[in-house]
C-alpha cells in the first residue's frame, strides 16, 4: 500500500454546511492516538509558503479546525447513531485510526460504511498504529489485521463490503515506519490536498526558521545572559566581599561586644566584691548576679556562693501599725511578737501567719519585755502607768492582772514571772504581776535605761549626753561614770544576757562593747559601719550576736564578739530610718521595726554554699582533692590524715600513723591512693580501699615538706627538710635522691608535659630542672629568702608566693621560656603564702596567714574577689581548687572551709531565687534602693513556698504559706488604704 499524494487534492463539491475538517473514527482501546492525533491536528499550523499551492488555486485554512472525534463531540444521547450519521456527513474527511481493535470494532466499520456510501470513499485517510496491512488475506493472520473490512473493501449495492478490494490510503506511526511526525504530515497533506513532499519540505524550512530564530534568539539570549552573567559575577565578588566585611565586622563587633561584656562583667563583680568587703550580702548578691548575667566567670560564680553563705534572707514584712514601729520584743519559743507604735496601740502577732490577735491601747512611747516564761507581757509609757497581761496560752486572755503607777523603768528578772521595776521616785522593786507585795531592793538617784538583770548591773545617763553611769542597782556602790570617746551622744545601750558585757551606741553610728566587770579606765571596742544613729541594740540568747538598728536604715548584725566584734552581715529593706530590733532565742530569726510603720523578719539560718569540716584536733597543713573531686584529704599538726566526702562534708576516714605533723598529701593520678608526707621523715601510701595498711618510703633526706605527682602519674616527688628532691618511680617504688638544695624544699612541682620540674628553698634561688639528669635549666628567680610555694599553671606559667608579711608578701607569675616575669600580684591587707591556678589560666586564688582567699584575674592583675572567714587561717594553708572547679578549699586553724558552687544553672537559679523573694528591693545602676512593690512580692513569696522553692528553709518554705498568705492580704490592704494622688 503506497502514499498517493494528491490523491485528494480534488476539489471538494461546493457544501458549505461542512462543520468539521475531519472525523476521527476508532477503537476505544486506541483512546490515547485518538487523543493525541486530536490534539496533534487541531493544533497543526498551516505553513504560510503554501497558500496558493494548492489545486485549484483555493486558499488553504490556516488551522485543521476543528477535528471531530466522537468520544469527545458526542453527549449521551439515545439517538447516538443519528448524531453519528450528521456528524460524518458534515465532515469534509474520515480519518481511522487503523488497529487489530479497530479492525475488529463494529463501531468503527459501521463509521466506515456510513461514510462511503455518502459517495466519499476517496477520502477516507489511515493512520496504521498496530498490527499489519491485509494480514487477514495469509492465514491464520486475522489477529494482525489492523484494517476493518469495510475499509478494505468496496461497498456492494447493499452498502456492504463486497468483493472488490479496496486501497486505502495509509500514514503509519508504527515504530520503523513514518513515525508520528511524518504520520502526521501525511495525513495533513492528504486533507489540505497538497504534496506531501512539499509539504514537508515546507516543514523543514520552516523549522530551519525556526531554528535559526531559536538560534538568533539565544545568541541574544546568550549574549545578555553573558552580560548578566559577567554583572553577576561582579556582584557576587562584591556579594562576596561585603559577606566577608560584614563577617569580619560581625567577629569585630562580636568580640567588642563579649569585651564591653566581660567588662561590665568585670565592672560588677568588683561593686559586688565591695558589697561583700561591707558584709552587705544581698547587695552583693544583686551584683554577682549582673555580673553572671553578662560572663560567667568562675570568681564570680564562688563569689555568688560565698554571698549566698552569708546572706540573712529577708523572710517577711508585716503590716497594721500606722506609725513608727518603736518597741519589739518576742517570746521566749519565738512563737509570738509584741509591737509598740507612735500609733498608740500595742500589737501582738503570731509568727507563725504573721496575724494580729490583739491590739491594745498604750501610751505612744511604750516599752515592752516578755516575762523569762514568755507567761506574761509587761509595758509602759511616758505617763508612767504600767500593765501586765496574761499571756498563758500563746494568745492573749484579756486579763490584765495588775497595773502600776509612776514607773520609769521596766524589765523582767530572771525569775520567771517576775519583772524589776523603777519607779519615777528612784525606787527599785521586784514585782509579780498578781501578787500585791513587792520587795524593794534599792532607791536611785537615777533613772535606769537598761539592766543586766543577772548580774544586777544597769546603766543610766550621766552628767551630759557623751556619758553614762554603770552601777549595781542592788547595791550602794557609787556608779562608775563612763565617757565616750569624743563625747559622743550616746542613744541607746544594752546588756549581754550573761552579763558580761555591755553594748552602748550613740548618734555617730559606733558601737562600744565593754567586757564586764568593767572600769573606767576601761578602753571598748569600737565596731563601726552605721552613718546614723543608733536606735536599738539586741543580743541573743546565746550570746553569740548582737544586733543594730539605726536612722540610716538598716540593721547589722555583729560577731565574734569576744574578739572585739566582727560586722556579720548588713540588712536593708525599710524605707527609711529603723527604730527598733529583736532576735528570736535561736538566733535565727530577727525582728526590726522602722519609721515605715513595717516589721520586717529575718532569716539567718543559712550557710548554703560554704561548709565548714570539723575533726582535726589541731592545726590542718595541707589538702589535696581527689581527681573526681568528690573525695578531700588534708594533713595535720595532730599526725593524722582524715578524708572527707566533699558533698556530705562526713569523715570517711582518719588515717593515724605518722609521729609529727602531716605537712603535705596528695591523690594518685587514678584516685585509688592518697599520699602523705610528714615531718617525720616518711611518706606513706594509704589505699582508698578500707582495711588496708599503708606503704611506707624512708628516704632518710629529713622531714618530708612537699609532695608532687608527674601528670602521667608515673612519679612522685618530695622535697625534703636537708634540701634533697626524692624522686620515686610510683609502681617499683624505686627511690632517686636528687640534692637540688642546700637549705629546706618548701615546694615542688612538674611542669604540665611532666619533663621538668621547678622547686624553691630558704635562701636559694627558683630553680628549674631536668628530672632525667638532674641538670639544672634555668633560674626562675634569684635568693629568695621567705619561699613558700610554688606550682605550675595548666599552660605551663611558674606561679610562686615569697614573702613574710603584707609589707612584702606577693604572688610571681613567670615564663619559665623566656625567664622572666610577667606578673607581680599584691594587696596590702593579704600575705598570700599560697596559689592555685584556674583550669582556664585566667584566676589565681592566694591565701596565707590573713582571714580569707583572694581571687586575682590574670587578664588586668588585679584583685577581683576577696573570701573572709571569720577564723584565723594558717600561714600554711592552701587554698585549693577542685578539679571540677565547683568547689574551692581553705584551711582554718583545725577547720577545713569548703565554698562550693555546684552547677552553674543550679547557682543561677539559687541567686535568682534569693534577689527575687528574700530582698524586698533591688538596685539601680547606681547601686540605690529601689523598693519592689509589696503585693507583687508577697504574691512571689507565696508561689514561691507553695511549691517548695525556698531553698533555704529545710521544707523548701512550704511553712512558711500561712506567713505569706497573711502578708500578701496586709500588703494588699495597706495599698487600698493608701491615699491617691
Amino acid at each position: 500500500m503506497q502514499w498517493r499524494e494528491g490523491a485528494l487534492g480534488e476539489a471538494m463539491p461546493d457544501q458549505p454546511d461542512f462543520k468539521y475538517f475531519a472525523f476521527i473514527s476508532y477503537s476505544h482501546r486506541d483512546k490515547r492516538w485518538g487523543d493525541w492525533l486530536h490534539k496533534a491536528l487541531e493544533t497543526y499550523k498551516v505553513p504560510k509558503r503554501l497558500h496558493g499551492h494548492a489545486p485549484g488555486g483555493q486558499a488553504l485554512p490556516k488551522r485543521l479546525f476543528p477535528v471531530f472525534r466522537d468520544r469527545e463531540e458526542l453527549p449521551t444521547s439515545a439517538s447516538l447513531g443519528a448524531q453519528i450519521t450528521d456528524a460524518l456527513a458534515r465532515s469534509r474527511f474520515l480519518i481511522v485510526i487503523c488497529s487489530p481493535h479497530a479492525a475488529r470494532s463494529v463501531w468503527v466499520n459501521e463509521e466506515i460504511k456510513t461514510f462511503k456510501a455518502m459517495g466519499r470513499e476517496n477520502r477516507i485517510l489511515s493512520l496504521i498504529v498496530d498490527g499489519e496491512p491485509n494480514a487477514a488475506d495469509k492465514p491464520e493472520g486475522d489477529a494482525a489485521e489492523c484494517f476493518p473490512p469495510a475499509l478494505r473493501f468496496r461497498l456492494d449495492a447493499a452498502g456492504n463490503p463486497g468483493q472488490e478490494r479496496s486501497e486505502p490510503i495509509a500514514a503509519d506511526a508504527r515504530p520503523g515506519k513514518d513515525g508520528r511526525k511524518y504520520a502526521l504530515l501525511k495525513l495533513a497533506a492528504g486533507l489540505l490536498g497538497v504534496s506531501f513532499d512539499d509539504l514537508k519540505q515546507r516543514e523543514q524550512e520552516r523549522r530551519v526558521r525556526r531554528l535559526m530564530a531559536a538560534g538568533a534568539v539565544m545568541a541574544v539570549l546568550m549574549t545578555l545572559f553573558a552580560g548578566l552573567a559577567w554583572r553577576a559575577w561582579v556582584s557576587e565578588r562584591k556579594a562576596v566581599a561585603s559577606e566577608q566585611a560584614a563577617k569580619q565586622n560581625e567577629q569585630v563587633a562580636k568580640k567588642n561586644e563579649q569585651m564591653a561584656r566581660s567588662r561590665l562583667a568585670e565592672l560588677y563583680l568588683r561593686e559586688g566584691s565591695k558589697a561583700s568587703d561591707a558584709h552587705d550580702w544581698s547587695m552583693a548578691l544583686h551584683w554577682y548576679a549582673r555580673s553572671l548575667h553578662e560572663e560567667e566567670t568562675l570568681v564570680a560564680k564562688f563569689a555568688a556562693a560565698d554571698a549566698l553563705s552569708n546572706n540573712v534572707f529577708e523572710l517577711a514584712t508585716l503590716r497594721g501599725h500606722e506609725d513608727t514601729v518603736d518597741t519589739l520584743a518576742v517570746t521566749p519559743d519565738g512563737k509570738l511578737l509584741a509591737s509598740a507604735s507612735w500609733d498608740e496601740t500595742i500589737r501582738l502577732w503570731t509568727l507563725a501567719d504573721g496575724k494580729t490577735f490583739d491590739v491594745i491601747p498604750a501610751d505612744k512611747r511604750s516599752k515592752l519585755s516578755f516575762s523569762r516564761d514568755g507567761t506574761l507581757l509587761g509595758y509602759y509609757g511616758g505617763d508612767g502607768f504600767a500593765q501586765f497581761i496574761e499571756m498563758p496560752n500563746g494568745t492573749t486572755s484579756g486579763k490584765v492582772t495588775s497595773q502600776l503607777d509612776d514607773v520609769a523603768f521596766l524589765a523582767n528578772s530572771p525569775e520567771h514571772n517576775t519583772f524589776t521595776v523603777q519607779y519615777n521616785d528612784g525606787a527599785i522593786r521586784i514585782h509579780e504581776p498578781g501578787n500585791c507585795s513587792q520587795q524593794t531592793i534599792i532607791k536611785l538617784t537615777h533613772t535606769l535605761h537598761a539592766i543586766s538583770s543577772v548580774n544586777g548591773l544597769g546603766i543610766s545617763s550621766g552628767s551630759n549626753f557623751g556619758t553614762f553611769l554603770l552601777l549595781n542597782y542592788k547595791t550602794p556602790k557609787k556608779p562608775q561614770a563612763f565617757t565616750l570617746e569624743q563625747e559622743r551622744w550616746w542613744t541607746h545601750a544594752a546588756f549581754r544576757d550573761d552579763g558580761k558585757m555591755l553594748a552602748v551606741g550613740d548618734r555617730s553610728g559606733t558601737l562600744s562593747l565593754w567586757d564586764l566587770p568593767a572600769e573606767k579606765s576601761d578602753t571598748p571596742c569600737t565596731l563601726t559601719g552605721h552613718t546614723g544613729e543608733i536606735s536599738d541594740l539586741a543580743f541573743s540568747n546565746d550570746n553569740t550576736l548582737l544586733a543594730s538598728s539605726s536612722w540610716d536604715s538598716t540593721i547589722r548584725l555583729w560577731g565574734r564578739l569576744e574578739q572585739c566584734g566582727e560586722i556579720q552581715a548588713v540588712l536593708r529593706g525599710h524605707a527609711t530610718r529603723v527604730y527598733s530590733v529583736a532576735i528570736a532565742s535561736n538566733g535565727k530569726t530577727v525582728f526590726s521595726g522602722g519609721w515605715d510603720h513595717t516589721i520586717h523578719l529575718w532569716d539567718t539560718g543559712n550557710g548554703w554554699g560554704k561548709h565548714v569540716l570539723q575533726g582535726h584536733e589541731d592545726d590542718i597543713l595541707a589538702i589535696a582533692f581527689s581527681p573526681d573531686s568528690n573525695t578531700i584529704a588534708t594533713g595535720s599538726r595532730d599526725r593524722t590524715l582524715r578524708i572527707w566526702n566533699r558533698d556530705s562534708g562526713n569523715t570517711l576516714a582518719v588515717l593515724p600513723g605518722h609521729n609529727d605533723s602531716v605537712t603535705s598529701v596528695i591523690f594518685s593520678k587514678d584516685g585509688q591512693s592518697v599520699v602523705s608526707g610528714s615531718r617525720d621523715g616518711t611518706v606513706r601510701c594509704w589505699s582508698i580501699a578500707p582495711d588496708t595498711s599503708p606503704i611506707v618510703l624512708a628516704p632518710r633526706s629529713g622531714a618530708i615538706i612537699a609532695l608532687a605527682f608527674s601528670p602521667d602519674g608515673k612519679r612522685l616527688l618530695a622535697g625534703t627538710k636537708d634540701g634533697n628532691v626524692v624522686a620515686w618511680d610510683w609502681q617499683t617504688k624505686a627511690a632517686t635522691v636528687l640534692p637540688l638544695h642546700m637549705g629546706q624544699v618548701s615546694a615542688v612541682a612538674f611542669s604540665p608535659d611532666g619533663r621538668q620540674i621547678v622547686s624553691m628553698a630558704k635562701d636559694s634561688p627558683i630553680y628549674l630542672w631536668d628530672l632525667d639528669t638532674g641538670e639544672k635549666r634555668a633560674t626562675l628567680i634569684d635568693a629568695v629568702h621567705i619561699p613558700n610555694s610554688v606550682a605550675f599553671s595548666p599552660d605551663g606559667m611558674v606561679v610562686a608566693c615569697i614573702g613574710y608579711d603584707a609589707e612584702d608578701s606577693k604572688v610571681l607569675v613567670i615564663d619559665p621560656s623566656k625567664r622572666e616575669q610577667t606578673l607581680s600580684l599584691r594587696a596590702n591587707d593579704s600575705a598570700p603564702k599560697t596559689a592555685s591556678f584556674s583550669k582556664s589560666n585566667r584566676f589565681i586564688a592566694s591565701s596565707g596567714n590573713d582571714t580569707g582567699i583572694d581571687f586575682w584575674d590574670r587578664k588586668t592583675s588585679r584583685r577581683v574577689a576577696k573570701f573572709i572567714h571569720n577564723s584565723y587561717v594558717n600561714l600554711n594553708s592552701h587554698a585549693t581548687f577542685s578539679p571540677d572547679e565547683e568547689s574551692i578549699a581553705l584551711a582554718a586553724s583545725n577547720k577545713l572551709i569548703l565554698w562550693t558552687t555546684g552547677d552553674t544553672s543550679g547557682l543561677l537559679n539559687k541567686i535568682t531565687t534569693a534577689n527575687s523573694i528574700g530582698s524586698s528591693y533591688d538596685p539601680d545602676d547606681n547601686g540605690q534602693i529601689v523598693p519592689k512593690d509589696a503585693i507583687a512580692l508577697a504574691q512571689a513569696r507565696l508561689e514561691a513556698a507553695k511549691a517548695g522553692r525556698i531553698w533555704w528553709r529545710e521544707d523548701g518554705g512550704r511553712s512558711l504559706v500561712p506567713l505569706y498568705e497573711n502578708e500578701l492580704q496586709q500588703a494588699q490592704a495597706a495599698a487600698a488604704a493608701a491615699p491617691t494622688n
